[in-house]
């Protein structure tokens, strides 16, 4: 699947918005519709290439990382930031006939408030590489000593 990324139009401007997640069959046509919605969301830092990451597919506009700088149009100063986008919570079209069938997945407020890796984590990661590393340390005396 994808993650749906669409530009909402504000009053003067526009901001990129991540709808959310959608299964690979019910990707969009990329038609655009002129529709009026409510969205809440949490405003995000794009992302800087990772090493070892796959180029985007320009033509398909398939990203593989969120590279804000190509995925909005180089000559359109109408975005609010050319570096951070909404992320979605909840999106609600005003228009019910026009409501489409399948809507994006979108991530709960707590999935962005979590860390991803916490001082717990931490602890447990130095934890197993400490008992790793004395575990082969002794390994490697004994076999030595004989």
């Amino acid at each position: 699947g994808y993650y749906v990324f669409v530009p909402l139009r504000l009053s003067s401007s526009r901001i990129l918005v991540c709808e959310g997640w959608l299964p690979k069959s019910a990707c969009p046509d990329g038609k655009s519709s002129d529709v009026s919605v409510l969205v809440e969301g949490i405003v995000c830092d794009g992302e800087k290439k990772p090493p070892f990451a796959l180029e985007h597919d320009m033509k398909r506009q398939r990203f593989i990382w969120l590279d804000m700088e190509n995925m909005l149009p180089k000559d359109d100063s109408s975005y609010l930031s050319r570096t951070q986008y909404l992320n979605a919570l909840r999106v609600e079209e005003e228009d019910l006939e026009q409501q489409r069938n399948v809507r994006p997945v979108t991530k709960p407020i707590e999935a962005h408030k979590d860390f991803y890796v916490t001082t717990w984590h931490h602890i447990g990661y130095a934890t197993t590489w400490f008992t790793l590393s004395a575990a082969t340390l002794s390994m490697t005396l004994l076999k030595f000593r004989r």
